[in-house]
């Protein structure tokens, strides 16, 4: 288990083979993370838009 979202969006690419695919589930449009106190920006599809442009 990964704790941290977008590194857990990082391996579950990086472990991805042609003819796979990644599923990203469980924030669905939502656009941020609410941790305990606060709320930080986050968008799961820009997250792995720059993890894929970046490899």
């Amino acid at each position: 288990m990964i704790i941290d979202r977008q590194e857990a969006i990082k391996k579950a690419i990086s472990l991805a083979r042609s003819g796979d695919v990644v599923l990203l589930a469980g924030k669905g449009h939502e656009t941020y993370q609410v941790f305990k106190n606060t709320t930080q920006p986050f968008d799961d599809s820009q997250i792995a838009k720059n993890i894929l442009n970046a490899g």
